[in-house]
């Protein structure tokens, strides 16, 4: 196991002693400074053999996230090896689609999901998403985070088209697959159909 400590913003700190009050403050530190950057990636990765990594985990505030992957995609880590946690959601995937959806006109969709081997179907008129409806008919779909980034809630959509205000929580060979995080999933077609069971 290899740890590697990188401050931004190092604290200052005053010496001991009975003259310190006449003193500046001074960075005791000794360690790295700076962000987490390509350059400080490829610094700690140098002496790493890539054949014995499985993966590489991103996880913290979303711009340092989405900084880090961008510097190990432009390092030829293969996008398939990495992995994000955000500890919040970044701003709207689409906000223009999002937007749309919270103060246009609304579709008059009917959803049909199938979860646990049952169908059951929706109405929804507004901006509802899929788990919040299903929550208002007392049925509990898996979810945890609310805010599509952890993707529990993922389902496939089979029929129809819907928008994700967010979709970090999703990689991008699984949206190619038509998978939705229905935390976040507004129906953007009169028919919708979502299968959990899928996942």
């Amino acid at each position: 196991f290899d740890l590697s400590y990188i401050l931004s913003r190092p604290k200052k700190e005053k010496s001991d002693g009975s003259f310190n009050i006449l003193t500046s403050p001074k960075i005791t530190w000794t360690g790295n400074v700076g962000r987490i950057d390509k350059e400080n990636i490829e610094r700690f990765l140098k002496n790493k053999n890539s054949k014995n990594i499985d993966g590489y985990y991103i996880c913290g505030p979303g711009q340092m996230i989405e900084a880090t992957y961008d510097s190990l995609v432009d390092l030829k880590i293969e996008k398939e090896l990495i992995h994000r946690e955000y500890f919040s959601a970044p701003v709207s995937d689409d906000a223009e689609l999002a937007s749309s959806i919270a103060e246009g006109e609304q579709i008059d969709a009917t959803v049909k999901v199938i979860l646990d081997g049952k169908e059951i179907d929706l109405q929804i008129n507004d901006n509802t998403n899929v788990v919040q409806a299903l929550l208002d008919k007392n049925i509990e779909p898996p979810y945890s985070c609310l805010s599509g980034t952890c993707s529990t809630c993922m389902a496939k959509l089979e029929e129809g088209e819907v928008a994700m205000d967010v979709s970090i929580g999703l990689e991008d060979d699984e949206k190619e697959n038509g998978f939705i995080l229905t935390c976040q999933a507004h129906p953007l077609t009169a028919e919708v159909k979502i299968n959990f069971d899928k996942v």
